[in-house]
């Protein structure tokens, strides 16, 4: 995810330990922390709150608070949803995630916890995948990769209203593309 901070924050896979990479100097390093695999990340351009989500497969998934400069966890509560493979924050501070168990978009509300489908994305996705809204104009794009209507690593375009996703194209060499985000500056 991007941050307020104009760092991009990354989770490492079965760890959940925070990285930060400045996308000016390509500097990369470990903030630490972990505990607990993530299997995405999220901040709120609203409440300058940084989230993660855990997956509990077959059970519910988990959200959690961030902290950026330390990467401790803080437990949030349990999600009605499973295995969210993504999240990401519109301008107005929307939470929206995607799924690998319904293929669907959802809402998901970071205090209450509650969720709620916006519609499917019309695609099958699979494997590590990210996504990121494009601030101001609030459209969301996926990175995704598809079994189907057609295989490999796709970008999508989705519709926020129905959920449904559209195909910008092939990314290339068919990279399975774990974490994108977009530079989303903040007031």
């Amino acid at each position: 995810t991007y941050g307020m901070d104009g760092l991009w924050y990354g989770c490492e896979n079965g760890t959940g330990v925070l990285w930060v990479c400045d996308i000016y100097t390509y500097d990369m390093w470990s903030v630490g922390g972990g505990g607990v695999s993530l299997n995405t990340l999220a901040w709120d351009p609203i409440s300058n709150v940084m989230y993660g989500m855990s997956s509990n497969y077959p059970g519910d998934d988990t959200l959690w608070e961030i902290d950026p400069l330390t990467g401790e966890q803080d437990e949030l509560g349990d999600v009605d949803l499973q295995y969210v493979i993504g999240m990401a924050f519109n301008s107005e501070g929307v939470l929206y995630g995607w799924d690998l168990v319904q293929d669907a978009l959802h809402i998901i509300d970071p205090i209450t916890l509650d969720t709620e489908e916006v519609g499917s994305l019309g695609i099958n996705i699979n494997y590590a995948q990210d996504g990121d809204f494009k601030r101001p104009e609030d459209e969301l794009y996926l990175t995704a990769y598809t079994l189907t209507p057609q295989y490999g690593a796709y970008m999508y375009k989705v519709d926020t209203e129905s959920g449904e996703a559209e195909s910008c194209g092939q990314l290339p060499n068919n990279w399975e593309c774990a974490a994108s985000c977009f530079e989303n500056f903040c007031e």
